[in-house]
């Protein structure tokens, strides 16, 4: 892809361009992703006044699906696509299918005795022109085209070699991106930088779409490239004359010119456009009609030149969809709706022009006042059903610093850029004008013929053709968004109309100008017509003839074929050369026939003298599955209901139709269903198709397409979607979900989800003010009337404390009703959860305690108690820990006056607001030795060895300080007691409640006993 720098961004074009969609593909092939999965932007950035912009348009994906490139564009593939294969169709249409499209079973090559040259005018300098074509040439296995075998060259404006414009070099293009990206340097300067690098990058990606449509269509054709200084009108002008100027007056002497860009229609019509004999074709624009699509500015210039001189073969733009695997055939086409076109302000209509036979009803004027109306013929330009094209000079992404640049390679490319080389190309492929002077009238003589697809359907105005929805234009007064309905400038229709002229290519006999049958009394003797007695195909049949069937002769023959009974007026087969012999059986391939239809064919001899017409016979193509229909938008959408709504293509054969609808995102997915099948009853034209649907599921997404079938099989036409309205969600009942524990809680609700889709969440807080909301664990997935569960855990509440909660569904129609889904829970109590340490700093009369709090939200009291038995009787200080949660490392505590060489038991106590907690009781021996008096007397005891006094202790109310220890006291004396003899427990156990346990390795923790 190309681009510029943020200063002057490429404008980006999403979803404003007219589409049409390709067919939904049978189960077995892949078909192109949805249209939405892709958006497009300008490959050129707004003509600025004096100039013009190139014409193409490039595909970007918009999604993974997309950018895997694992689904064909253009096309649909028997298999999902492996390292995004140009040649398999990751990229769009390649040359085989533009063959199979536009001259099916006919040579890619200029007639041996017509070589042709074709010139491309673009601006600036492509530095990997030949190279990219290389690499295109092997992905699709063309013929070479380079420099040293004589088929490419590229020239400046002036016809010179060695003097290309900006970037002449890569060392050129890096300096100025340089520049571009320097805040130091001057403002002016930079700017100037900018643009010429970002002109530069899109007009290469250009000029890469040109030379490759040009090749892939005639591939032995010499490719001149001729690149004007930069994109100012008077430079692209020079070029333009360089390359229709013979090569004796310094010039490229092409036969056919194509210019795949526009700017503003001028007041007078440039000379450098007018080369009578030479062929010239030019890009319509890509912004519809007169440019009205308001998103992009710069398109509003009114018709786009030099498409609208009266010099030029005038070229517009349509969707094609291709059928088959790989692209086989032409499927269908219509007006793409981004086509330039409209009349013309300051030019008159040429006279073929004004002699089509609906030349009044085309909306630019009658008579001698016409004006000149855009287009004269068509083809491929829609970039979702455009080409590939390889490019590998580097792109400046927007914002992008130039160093950090890559080059695009395999691009999608669209606009018709596309189409104005591929038109000049076929002029080739016929050998030129003819002599005809202005060859777009070559056109106009096979208007009607079979070597035309005849367009009739979509527009380029705003309405795209369609006027049913209250859409509307006007020719007087001028609309400059649509031309109205019943007017042809915008609008298809059979025959002549302005968005794609004549039609579009259906076989290189349309770019010839018609033979002239001549009959004189030396003319050939007259040839035998002849059934072939082969099978006819839906598409292709044989023609069978003799040749001087009474005697010896030199005469050259071909065949001429068309519908109905009169085998002369439509197509013919190559002249073949003269021969010299009698009765010769000679045979040739009718291509390019419609299915289901009675043709003629005759042999013609001819030589010098004139030309000898056998007798005809006739024959009746085979019938082939229905074209591809068209599935419109979906209309009255209701809660359970809706209009389903589809276009019918001309058909030869009785057809039925039905439309196929399922939820999700597959028409034919699971729990797929049919409408009624119904005929077409209107099989000779398009017909527009309406059905409504039923019992359908609320809020729900679907996908639906309309189904054309005949005796030989069906087809699906393009897949839309539409979501049915939701109705209001419904609460049933909450609950919470079990008891609630003290800092968390689960609700459950059981909701009616009123749509396939729906989000719920819970309100809670302390009072119905609530203040606190919380998603539920998923959204509501499933069936609009059948019940969902829906979950919500909530954690961080206070322990012990009382809540209101609400629970809250809603879908796009809204939310439930505030009175439902309320309930309210109380959270438990929490109690401290406490772990002691084994002492520490053990002496003879003194240790140290340590352990840790766990407060569960409450603000808690601690201190340990300890003593010489398992009653324990005296206590520590002790502290407080703040209300919190996690554990919370206590104040180590020292205590002292402890006798040698004695068991003593300890343990953690604390309290809060609502529970007293008491750890495991632990030991440690003190060491043997004399008595230590204690320096701080003794210790506290605590009344009973169980309770806390009243000092220790204090209301939760009041500040949980600890008391002292005094400093002077007696040590009291221990009533005497005869000692019960205890059994002394084995290392690694420990003595409580009477028995020997085996100590835990690991610190206990062990809630409290109330």
């Amino acid at each position: 892809m190309k681009g510029g720098l943020s200063a002057l961004a490429r404008v980006a074009v999403v979803g404003a361009l007219a589409f049409l969609c390709l067919p939904a593909a049978p189960a077995s092939a892949l078909s192109p992703l949805p249209r939405s999965d892709y958006g497009m932007r300008l490959v050129c950035s707004a003509p600025a006044p004096g100039h013009a912009s190139c014409l193409a348009l490039e595909l970007v994906p918009r999604t993974a699906a997309a950018r895997a490139r694992t689904h064909p564009l253009g096309m649909r593939s028997a298999q999902a696509i492996r390292a995004a294969g140009a040649a398999q169709g990751a990229y769009g249409l390649g040359p085989q299918q533009l063959r199979n499209a536009y001259f099916p079973g006919e040579e890619p090559e200029a007639p041996a005795s017509q070589p042709q040259t074709i010139a491309l005018v673009d601006a600036y300098n492509d530095l990997g022109a030949e190279a990219d074509l290389k690499v295109y040439d092997e992905e699709f296995g063309l013929p070479a085209c380079s420099v040293a075998n004589g088929c490419f060259e590229q020239i400046n404006q002036n016809g010179e070699k060695g003097k290309l414009p900006f970037p002449s070099s890569v060392g050129e293009r890096h300096q100025a991106e340089l520049l571009c990206e320097d805040v130091n340097a001057p403002e002016s300067e930079r700017e100037a930088a900018c643009y010429a690098v970002q002109e530069a990058d899109g007009w290469s990606l250009e000029m890469s779409l040109d030379i490759e449509m040009a090749h892939a269509v005639c591939q032995n054709c010499h490719i001149v490239l001729v690149e004007a200084q930069d994109s100012e009108g008077a430079s692209l002008e020079a070029a333009e004359d360089t390359a229709a100027r013979s090569r004796g007056d310094g010039g490229v002497g092409a036969g056919e010119v194509s210019n795949s860009w526009g700017g503003k229609e001028p007041a007078s019509d440039s000379e450098a456009f007018n080369h009578p004999g030479v062929v010239v074709t030019a890009s319509s624009g890509d912004c519809g009609y007169l440019g009205w699509e308001a998103s992009k500015e710069e398109c509003r210039s009114g018709v786009g030149y030099p498409a609208s001189s009266p010099h030029v073969v005038s070229v517009g733009g349509t969707s094609l969809t291709m059928t088959g695997e790989g692209g086989q055939a032409w499927g269908t086409e219509s007006v793409w709706g981004a086509s330039g076109g409209g009349c013309s302000v300051n030019f008159p209509a040429p006279a073929w022009q004004r002699g089509v036979s609906d030349s009044s009803a085309v909306g630019c004027g009658t008579g001698s006042e016409s004006r000149r109306a855009s287009n004269d013929v068509a083809a491929d330009a829609d970039p979702y059903t455009g080409v590939a094209v390889y490019d590998s000079v580097p792109y400046l992404a927007p914002g992008e610093p130039p160093r950090d640049s890559s080059p695009p390679g395999w691009t999608p490319l669209g606009g018709t850029s596309v189409a104005s080389p591929i038109v000049a190309s076929m002029f080739a492929l016929a050998g030129g004008s003819h002599g005809v002077a202005y060859p777009a009238q070559t056109l106009y003589s096979h208007l009607g013929s079979g070597l035309l697809h005849d367009i009739a359907e979509g527009g380029n105005g705003k309405c795209e053709g369609f006027y049913g929805d209250g859409c509307s234009g006007s020719m007087v007064p001028l609309s400059p968004e649509d031309c109205g309905s019943g007017s042809l400038i915008c609008n298809a229709s059979a025959g002549y109309d302005g968005p794609s002229g004549v039609g579009t290519p259906d076989g290189i006999g349309a770019f010839a100008p018609g033979r002239t049958h001549t009959h004189s009394a030396g003319s050939p003797e007259a040839p035998l017509t002849e059934a072939c007695g082969e099978s006819i195909g839906a598409t292709e049949a044989k023609a069978c003839g003799t040749l001087n069937p009474h005697g010896a002769a030199t005469a050259g023959y071909y065949f001429a074929y068309n519908e109905g009974a009169i085998c002369t007026g439509g197509r013919e087969t190559t002249l073949a050369p003269e021969a010299g012999r009698d009765d010769a059986a000679i045979s040739a391939q009718l291509v390019g026939l419609e299915p289901d239809t009675e043709y003629a064919y005759c042999l013609i001899a001819t030589d010098p003298s004139g030309e000898t017409e056998g007798s005809a016979v006739t024959f009746t193509t085979g019938p082939i599955a229905p074209r591809s229909p068209a599935t419109l938008p979906a209309a009255q959408i209701a809660t359970e209901t809706v209009t389903l709504e589809g276009r019918l293509t001309a058909e030869r054969a009785p057809t039925t139709w039905y439309f196929e609808y399922a939820p999700g995102g597959s028409c034919s997915g699971a729990g797929a269903l049919r409408t009624p099948e119904a005929q077409d009853t209107h099989p000779d034209e398009p017909t527009e198709v309406r059905t409504a649907v039923i019992d359908l599921e609320p809020g729900t997404e679907y996908s639906a397409c309309l189904i054309a079938k005949n005796t030989v099989g069906s087809r699906a036409g393009s897949q839309i979607s539409f979501t049915t309205k939701a109705i209001a969600p419904k609460v049933v009942s909450v609950a919470v979900v079990g008891a609630p524990g003290a800092r968390e809680a689960t609700i459950e609700g059981h909701l009616l989800p009123g749509a396939q889709h729906a989000k719920c969440e819970l309100e809670y807080g302390s009072t119905e003010a609530y203040g606190v909301n919380v998603p539920c664990s998923e959204d509501l997935l499933g069936s609009a009337n059948s019940g969902a569960v829906a979950v919500v855990h909530v954690t961080g509440l206070e322990p012990g404390a009382a809540y209101d909660y609400r629970l809250i569904v809603e879908n796009s129609a809204g939310p439930s009703a505030l009175s439902e889904g309320k309930g309210t829970f109380t959270t438990q109590t929490a109690t401290p959860l406490l772990s002691a340490e084994s002492a520490s700093e053990v002496g003879a009369s003194s240790a140290t305690l340590a352990g840790t709090v766990a407060p569960e939200g409450a603000r808690t009291r601690y201190w340990f108690e300890y003593g010489a038995t398992e009653a324990l009787g005296q206590s520590t200080p002790g502290g407080e820990v703040p209300a919190g949660t996690g554990e919370v490392p206590v104040t180590p505590e020292a205590i002292s006056g402890l006798t040698p060489g004695t068991v003593y038991y300890y343990r953690l106590r604390a309290k809060n607001q609502w529970h007293e907690a008491f750890g495991e009781t632990q030991t440690f021996t003190t060491a043997s030795g004399p008595p230590i008096a204690p320096s701080g007397g003794p210790p506290t005891t605590s009344p009973g060895g169980s309770e806390l006094s009243v000092s220790l202790t204090p209301p939760m109310s009041q500040p949980l300080t600890p008391t002292p220890t005094p400093s002077t006291t007696t040590t009291p004396t221990a009533p005497k007691k005869t000692a019960k003899k205890v059994a002394k427990c084995k290392r690694g156990e420990k003595r409580e409640h009477g028995r020997c346990l085996k100590t835990k390795k690991k610190r206990a923790r062990s809630r409290a006993r109330r």
